[in-house]
């Protein structure tokens, strides 16, 4: 997403273009999967609203595996 932008950012992790929850069975597969920075994915996840009503520096994932 940055690179579409112009910009450029090391990725820091990888977004499920399918969320897991209900495509299991594509949790591992290349098509599937997208490397963005944190912030491209929490913006692809709209978790930028949270993040600003927190006034945190950073978002903490809750998800654990």
């Amino acid at each position: 997403m940055c690179k579409k932008n112009g910009k450029y950012h090391r990725a820091e992790c990888v977004h499920h273009i399918k969320e897991v929850k209900p495509h299991p069975f594509l949790s591992l597969t290349i098509n599937n999967l997208m490397c963005l920075c944190k912030q491209c994915h929490n913006k692809v996840h709209d978790r930028m609203a949270e993040h600003m009503k927190k006034k945190e520096n950073h978002f903490m994932n809750e998800e654990r595996w």
